[in-house]
């Protein structure tokens, strides 16, 4: 993991003036830079104070952990929607007083482009009273449309800010929880699941903060409208109001068919990511017993039936919006039919002002109190599959890092220890257990497998949760695991885990932990890039990358999962030697270790057999507990810039004008004509997320593997030994890893060579890398 990138240039909007925060001023700038070429990230501003995801994140936390102590006090479930409630409800309700005065103008401006037409109706030209009445009538036309213009950026521009607080919010909660999930609580969720929080549950609350306030604004509004229209046409307005109220309580049960169908998708879509993650996982066995096809169908068939849900609730966004486009002229023929059927005569100013007033209850009730009610139901799933997430056990909190004064007494201390990983089973994972580990000794952990080895030092990290006895820790505590753990990025990065770069401690860390040969032998040193779970790297590689992060976070006890069974002798004497006896002989060690031949060099001995003490002798890190806190800032640069270019075409469609026109045709057209332009910005606004598009493009352009089967090269008959000779490189413009590999013998081979000297890459006699050179086979 590198570094989080270094800050952006300084955020305008901090300083901007009032002025300048209406009309976006403050964007100039950046659109001068984006006029002339293209925008690069650190063209960015940094992320404003209140925005970043730390902040954010622990503001929501601390509501949680308040509302969990009040729920286990009142012997009750922990309700996330509170939380969320009581985080940003002030903030949130001034967006909903911004709402409600954009759609006040929305039905006043109707009401005063009808007394202007009626001005011209029964024009008069010598009533001068009538002519500064209608002056005046146009100058609040003018205004209204000015100021409607200006709130409703205002308010999208915030409101989205909101929904993406709420998602940067839970987006930190969830990753946290991640980090700080037990045992148990794993074996209760998947990859796939948090995945799928992280990528699609949290983005709803982006979308159901634009549209929430509708569900009171609307039904308001509607009221409103109806009784301008009872003044305006009399009872005929209530035949075009009973088909809006006809729409609503059949969008109601279309946003509760969304809710259903969404919770089908999402666990679909667990499943889904699950079996990808594990078909990933596996690729290497999957490839060398050639199981592609098999395992291509169950993804086909996972996927088939997420796709069929979501065609489902497509098929039910189409309904809702054909709705929208067909209720306005369908409200408009059977208002009118009625009216004149009743005896009544149509003018102008009545047909201007009712069809105003209808297209902006329309807007609200057909289509915005729908996607209010849709959105509402899909959060309520995502707020309750985060709610149960979030509610899974937790580890103990790790030990904090003491004092430079108070290193040399770092300790651990166990007495009469009794775990269970699963307490439904009536066997323990350790029994009985004691020790006592003073700083600079060297304890060592021996037995056969499975008799709670990795149980004793997860117990020390709190991961295994305690039954019975005393455990305490004094210190901080790495943890290198038994299974080499790395990430897609360069040698370096996986070593340094975010700490600053120390060179003369670095190469410490190196020679100590035998990677410096190896180092040397790649093509761009510790910078090499790795690849995902560290493909380029062999397995004793990958575990002492893993011990030489470790080693570096400069820990008060380390904690040693059997780190020198992937590597050879040599190596493990140099490991031994160097780095656990040298570089670390300050410092309190447990090493787990089936070598038997370093017994002689540890302080004490412990012996576990079937999850017991037998005997403790006194002889004469994949997950660093803490470092969680440095991912935090990283996830807030990309959260707001999204939010800033959503608004920007808005800004410009805002300052369009008209040129002269029929006045009835202006006043009732020029929001719809608004709108429509502004339609075309939006459309321009989200081309970018064509992107994505052009990421799955890109990746299907791919240099694809070799043909399924492969001609066998004709056999050259001898005596009956077969020998061939190949060369292979992990990528094309890499040195050889393999060269002139000769195979022979019919029944048997072995490799025994050292660690990294390329016995991993001999798996291209499987395929999974294709030999650039190759020699005819000969059969002796």
């Amino acid at each position: 993991m590198e570094r989080a990138s270094k800050d952006g240039k300084t955020n305008p909007a901090a300083t901007a003036s009032l002025l300048s925060k209406i009309f976006f001023w403050w964007l100039n700038p950046l659109f001068k830079i984006g006029y002339k070429r293209r925008l690069e990230e650190d063209d960015m501003y940094e992320v404003l104070t209140e925005d970043r995801s730390d902040r954010l994140g622990q503001d929501l936390q601390r509501y949680w952990d308040l509302e969990v102590q009040r729920a286990t006090k009142d012997m009750r479930t922990p309700r996330l929607t509170k939380v969320i409630i009581r985080c940003y409800w002030k903030s949130y309700a001034v967006l909903g007083f911004f709402t409600l005065v954009e759609e006040v103008i929305k039905v006043v401006q109707p009401v005063i482009l009808g007394m202007m037409i009626q001005y011209f109706e029964k024009y008069d030209p010598n009533d001068k009273k009538a002519l500064y009445e209608t002056l005046g009538y146009a100058a609040a036309l003018s205004i209204c449309t000015i100021g409607l213009a200006l709130l409703h950026h205002l308010y999208f521009y915030h409101v989205q800010r909101a929904g993406m607080k709420i998602r940067v919010a839970m987006c930190h909660m969830i990753y946290k929880k991640a980090l700080c999930l037990s045992s148990s609580a794993m074996g209760k969720t998947t990859t796939g699941q948090i995945v799928n929080l992280l990528s699609n549950d949290v983005n709803k609350f982006d979308d159901v903060t634009i549209f929430l306030h509708f569900l009171w604004v609307g039904p308001l509004q509607a009221a409103v409208v109806v009784g301008l229209l009872w003044l305006e046409i009399g009872p005929s307005c209530l035949a075009g109001m009973v088909v809006l109220m006809f729409l609503m309580p059949v969008q109601t049960l279309f946003g509760r068919l969304f809710s259903k169908f969404r919770s089908k998708t999402a666990v679909l879509t667990d499943s889904r990511i699950r079996t990808m993650n594990e078909v990933v996982s596996g690729i290497r066995i999957i490839k060398m017993y050639a199981w592609e096809k098999p395992f291509a169908a169950l993804v086909s068939e996972v996927r088939r039936k997420e796709i069929s849900k979501i065609m489902s609730s497509s098929y039910l966004r189409g309904l809702n919006m054909a709705s929208f486009f067909c209720a306005s002229k369908i409200i408009v023929f059977i208002t009118f039919t009625l009216y004149v059927l009743l005896g009544n005569t149509i003018s102008a100013s009545r047909v201007f002002v009712t069809v105003s007033l209808y297209t902006a209850v329309r807007l609200t009730v057909t289509l915005f109190f729908p996607s209010a009610i849709e959105k509402l139901f899909e959060s309520r799933v995502s707020i309750r599959r985060i709610q149960e997430f979030l509610m899974l056990d937790e580890i103990t909190k790790g030990s904090t890092a003491l004092p430079q004064e108070e290193k040399k007494d770092a300790s651990v201390e166990i007495q009469d220890l009794f775990c269970y990983w699963d307490k439904s089973l009536d066997a323990p994972s350790l029994q009985n257990v004691s020790l006592t580990l003073n700083s600079n000794q060297l304890l060592a952990v021996i037995g056969p497998v499975g008799a709670g080895k990795s149980s004793l030092l997860s117990s020390i990290l709190g991961e295994l949760p305690t039954e019975k006895g005393v455990l305490k820790v004094k210190g901080q505590l790495t943890y290198a695991a038994q299974q080499p753990w790395v990430f897609p990025g360069t040698i370096r990065s996986n070593i340094l885990f975010g700490k600053e770069l120390n060179p003369q401690k670095y190469e410490k860390v190196i020679r100590a932990c035998a990677l410096k040969r190896d180092l040397e032998l790649l093509p761009d040193g510790d910078l090499t890039l790795i690849g995902d779970r560290g493909a380029t790297l062999s397995g004793g590689q990958k575990a002492r990358v893993n011990l030489a992060r470790a080693v570096y976070q400069e820990a008060d006890i380390y904690l040693l999962d059997d780190p020198l069974s992937a590597v050879d002798a040599e190596v493990g004497r140099h490991l031994f030697e160097q780095c656990i006896c040298g570089l670390l002989k300050n410092k309190p060690r447990i090493l787990v270790t089936h070598q038997l031949q370093y017994l002689k060099a540890a302080d004490q001995i412990l012996v576990l057999k079937e999850v017991f003490l037998q005997i403790l002798v006194a002889v004469s890190a994949s997950v660093i507990p803490g470092s969680s806190s440095q991912f935090c800032p990283s996830s807030s640069s990309s959260s707001t810039s999204g939010v800033i270019f959503l608004q920007t075409p808005e800004t410009s469609a805002s300052r369009r004008s008209h040129g002269e026109f029929p006045l009835g045709l202006l006043g009732r057209s020029e929001p719809s004509e608004r709108g429509e332009v502004q339609k075309a910005f939006d459309a321009h606004r989200d081309l970018p997320q064509m992107t994505s598009v052009e990421r799955v493009v890109e990746y299907t352009e791919l240099e694809n593997e070799t043909p399924w089967e492969t001609k066998r090269p004709p056999l050259i008959v001898v005596k009956g030994l077969v020998t061939s000779t190949t060369s292979t490189s992990l990528q094309q413009q890499w040195t050889l890893v393999l060269q002139d590999l000769a195979m022979f013998r019919p029944k048997e081979g072995w490799y025994c060579r050292r660690t990294g000297a390329g016995k991993a890459p001999g798996l291209s006699l499987f395929r999974l890398a294709e030999p650039r050179e190759r020699s005819t086979p000969m059969v002796f």
